[in-house]
């Protein structure tokens, strides 16, 4: 099979969950990332589908006294920013960094970075939740009870999140090559052995310009 049916057929098998990348499984440090995302997923939509329905506070034994000096009166804009950061965010993360799909309108933030934009998303989430960790402590404290175990919790996601996308492995994972004349991305081929039985895996390396593929929505 010439390099050109081997992309072709690589492009076809890549696709699929089984696909793997640089000719090894998914590292190590990319399933803990994914378990810590399901994780925080968790706890974005259970904080912050109550702190919705009840924006007293009430429900997390918290009260609006709390928020005395910031911009919002009660935790409505909170619960929302946990369930779209925290919840919806972190579920299109998970689904990222496990398949690392191609989504034409992601290319600017892919050729930014030089990486997938599940591996963006990822470094980003660590971020803000260490920045929103920073920004609520200088506002309101560190109040005792629940307030400051959410405090602590997400403090800790963030760092362990954004130490875990800045390992070598999980960069190379989705790492993208760019060039002048569009991108160049790492994918393993698997390909059927002579004999029918266990696929031989190959590195090849396909090259797919920006914009829409053929086949894309």
């Amino acid at each position: 099979m010439n390099r050109e049916g081997l992309v072709r057929r690589g492009d076809e098998i890549g696709r699929s969950d089984s696909a793997l990348r640089g000719g090894t499984t998914r590292p190590f440090s990319v399933v803990a990332l994914v378990a810590l995302e399901a994780i925080l997923a968790f706890f974005g939509f259970a904080s912050g589908s109550q702190f919705i329905l009840d924006p007293s506070g009430g429900t997390h034994k918290m009260d609006t006294s709390i928020l005395e000096g910031t911009p919002v009166g009660d935790f409505l804009l909170v619960g929302v920013f946990f369930v779209t950061c925290y919840g919806i965010l972190q579920i299109l993360t998970i689904y990222g960094l496990w398949r690392l799909p191609r989504w034409r309108w992601t290319d600017p933030i892919n050729k930014w970075t030089g990486q997938n934009w599940a591996w963006t998303a990822a470094a980003a989430t660590g971020v803000i939740l260490i920045v929103w960790i920073i920004v609520e402590v200088y506002y309101i404290g560190s109040p005792d009870g629940f307030p400051r175990f959410l405090q602590v919790s997400f403090a800790l996601f963030g760092i362990v999140t954004l130490a875990l996308a800045l390992l070598p492995r999980t960069r190379a994972y989705a790492r993208l090559v760019v060039s002048s004349s569009g991108l160049i991305e790492s994918r393993a081929v698997t390909i059927p052995s002579k004999t029918g039985s266990t696929p031989a895996q190959r590195t090849e390396t396909e090259s797919r310009p920006f914009g829409p593929r053929r086949g894309d929505a």
